[in-house]
């Protein structure tokens, strides 16, 4: 009982304790650079790449190219000996409808994936100041999901496992809420 007044007069007097967790913080801190500088990098090249998507589908380079690359599926088509006419009809069908309908969904896709990137970016701009994590949780999820981070895929899954592991440690959750939360130190000694 004696221990637990002088427990209480250390904290009220800037003691032991609160000095335990602004450490806690300070390395909870640390810990946040590299995922956060990845989920950065990840949100702004596609970030970047999705502009250029857009604005290819703006210019009008997009359907020539688009146009290209139909001819060469059905060459590919006309040339497999393992399909026969039916089927090489079939596929064209497909081919042709799946292409004839991108170019309405082209920008518009391109700028959901732009807003996706963008938290993605916000968010790892947010886990490196160590603020809002929430949203630094959403864009590790984010980063997660290949539809979202396309080709960088193999790079936005490791980074956004990685970002998700060192939010959940209670020395980086004390960083988020700067250093006040009570560190793991405060709940072992029973008094919880």
């Amino acid at each position: 009982m004696a221990r637990d007044r002088f427990d209480d007069e250390l904290d009220d007097r800037g003691g032991e304790r609160p000095r335990r967790r602004a450490a806690g913080a300070a390395a909870g801190k640390a810990k946040l650079l590299n995922p956060a500088i990845g989920l950065i990098v990840i949100g702004a090249l596609l970030l970047l790449g999705a502009g250029v998507n857009i604005l290819s589908g703006l210019s009008g380079n997009f359907e020539p190219e688009l146009e290209k690359q139909k001819q060469k599926q059905f060459e590919q088509i006309d040339a497999n000996p393992q399909m026969n006419a039916d089927q090489k009809k079939q596929q064209k069908e497909i081919l042709t409808t799946f292409l004839d309908a991108l170019p309405k969904y082209w920008i518009p896709g391109n700028a959901l994936l732009a807003l996706a990137n963008l938290v993605v970016l916000a968010g790892g701009i947010q886990m490196l100041r160590a603020k809002s994590r929430g949203l630094a949780m959403l864009s590790s999820v984010l980063a997660m999901i290949p539809c979202v981070t396309s080709v960088c895929c193999l790079l936005g899954v490791p980074i956004g496992i990685w970002a998700l592991v060192v939010l959940g440690k209670p020395e980086v959750k004390a960083a988020f809420a700067g250093g006040n939360a009570r560190s793991r130190d405060d709940y072992d000694d029973g008094r919880g």
